[in-house]
């Protein structure tokens, strides 16, 4: 009997769910619908008004997909230049606690985008033991210290899996910085490198990657905060789905620690795996819309729903619940481990399906509505 009522109560659960999906996708579209028609709306004018040209619709400078992500997604200049200065100065007030500084994440990749915010690993030097909380917040929270990195508000420690402070700084530009200590970290700077390696070899992932991330924070349902994509995940899946469609080599998982440029083995891993790079042709306006498109169409037909490993030993397992993304080159994190299963297939898959209809319809309508 208990069993039977259990499987009552989840079979209600799966149709509450399913009828909130669908409602969900629903409302979606009549939204874009009444925007659409707000958009295409001819209004009367008034009889000391001109009347505009029924044929005069909106237009849009004609430029190309690489121009237009350059100006109008990618991160500023003076906001990169701004967060650069912001990193050195963090590193000075650090400089007493026994730690070295590190990029990761976007600008570490150059994938930042209008929006993103700056990911810092702190390195303990060999033999300090060094603390988030206890060494380098109440270093941070100094009165002259806050004045001198122009923090705005307070300083906020996190805690999980991997501890982070987040503090907001630089006046007007509303600088976001996260730091964390190395150790689970360490993986994070062995993926950046990775994957900085990846997009500089690679000009026309690194488009796509910055399209992709910038739909998704557009869309609101981005960052692991959110039980959503991260700019990681949403990075590994541009180019497994490159893997896919053989623009891109498998990879061999490495063993033996960190890899970054700094370790011996770095030059013999790239010289043993087939990267070859971006041609011009691989540029051409027409190949990225078509091969972004494709990318999208890799994503929604595996739903999102298969193991993503850059090292293809993992495909063929199936996910019932969330997003499998593994980090590499070591596989050893998943990156969306927090992605649960309502926001894959409401805020990944459904919108990936939305995006790739309006891709093929007008790339560059997509990209201003993105930008």
């Amino acid at each position: 009997m208990a069993d039977q009522r259990l499987h009552q109560f989840n079979t209600g659960v799966q149709l509450m769910y399913d009828s909130c999906e669908t409602s969900y996708w629903y409302l979606y579209e009549q939204i874009r619908n009444v925007a659409e028609g707000w958009r295409n709306l001819q209004l009367p004018a008034g009889d000391d008004v001109e009347h505009p040209d029924p044929h005069n619709d909106t237009t849009i400078d004609h430029t190309s997909v690489t121009e237009f992500v350059a100006s109008n997604i990618l991160m500023p200049e003076e906001k990169l230049q701004a967060y650069r200065e912001l990193y050195d100065k963090l590193e000075d007030a650090l400089k007493n606690c026994g730690v070295s500084l590190r990029f990761v994440g976007s600008l570490l990749h150059d994938t930042a985008l209008t929006g993103s915010d700056l990911d810092i690993i702190i390195v303990p030097k060999v033999g300090v033991d060094t603390n988030l909380l206890n060494d380098v917040l109440p270093v941070l929270q100094r009165q002259h210290v806050r004045q001198a990195l122009n923090i705005n508000g307070n300083i906020n420690y996190r805690r999980g899996r991997v501890p982070i402070v987040l503090l907001q700084a630089g006046g007007r530009l509303k600088l976001q910085a996260d730091l964390s200590i190395a150790g689970v970290g360490q993986l994070s700077l062995s993926c950046g490198h990775f994957i900085k390696k990846v997009l500089y070899d690679r000009e026309d992932a690194r488009l796509f990657v910055c399209i992709l991330k910038q739909a998704f924070m557009r869309s609101g349902h981005y960052h692991g905060s959110k039980h959503c994509v991260s700019g990681v995940v949403v990075t590994i899946m541009v180019l497994w789905s490159m893997q896919k469609l053989n623009m891109l080599p498998v990879f061999e998982r490495y063993e033996r620690g960190v890899l970054t440029p700094d370790n011996s083995d770095w030059e013999g891993y790239w010289q043993s795996h087939r990267l070859v790079p971006s041609t011009p042709a691989d540029m051409e306006e027409d190949t990225l819309i078509r091969n972004f498109g494709l990318v999208l169409q890799t994503l929604i037909d595996s739903e999102c729903r298969q193991v993503m490993s850059l090292h293809g030993n993992m495909d063929h397992i199936p996910l019932q619940g969330g997003m499998g993304v593994f980090t590499p080159p070591n596989n050893d994190q998943n990156a969306a481990d927090l992605v649960i299963e309502g926001n894959r297939k409401c805020f990944v898959v459904l919108p990936l399906i939305q995006w790739l209809k309006e891709w093929n319809d007008d790339p560059m309508l997509f990209l201003y509505s993105i930008a």
